[in-house]
């Protein structure tokens, strides 16, 4: 018999994460389409857009929706109190320069409600700073100025936030 007994046909650093269950789609806005209208709104979902589609190859669609599934994923961790994966997600939308303005405004909100959630009011005024500044900049249409209103309108942000953007 052999000296390990067996011991030798487990692999010991398989992943015990469970294995991608999500189905490419044939663009990437079905992808996100999917991801959206999913009875389980999983993250694995708003991952996949990222995963199939991803920013760096290409167009402009691509990285504009890979920066809405990062939104999207943002606001889960929050809900979720996962405050640094949160962050994260609003990382990747800032520090990409082609990202859209749109994208970059909400992801600046984005921030301001995570930072208000760990109590880092300096940090929370900068995000809000920015996410004016960008709100109010030629570069952002008036039917996107709009589209940032309906989003701060979402039953889970915060009062604050609605009343901020009622504002300006």
């Amino acid at each position: 018999g052999s000296l390990l007994g067996g011991f030798g046909r487990t692999d010991l650093f398989a992943s015990k994460e469970p294995a991608f269950q999500v189905v490419q789609k044939d663009t990437v806005k079905e992808q996100f389409a999917d991801a959206l209208l999913s009875a389980d709104n999983s993250g694995e979902r708003w991952e996949a857009v990222i995963k199939f589609f991803p920013p760096k190859n290409g167009s402009l669609t691509n990285r504009t929706y890979a920066g809405k599934a990062w939104l999207q994923l943002a606001v889960d961790y929050l809900q979720k109190r996962d405050v640094a994966r949160a962050r994260n997600m609003v990382d990747k939308i800032l520090k990409d320069d082609q990202m859209p303005v749109l994208l970059t405004t909400l992801a600046e909100f984005q921030l301001a409600e995570i930072e208000d959630v760990v109590k880092n009011p300096r940090a929370k005024e900068a995000a809000i700073e920015s996410a004016k500044r960008l709100f109010n900049s030629e570069r952002m249409s008036d039917p996107d100025r709009e589209l940032v209103r309906q989003w701060a309108e979402n039953a889970t942000r915060p009062a604050w936030m609605r009343d901020l953007i009622d504002e300006i």
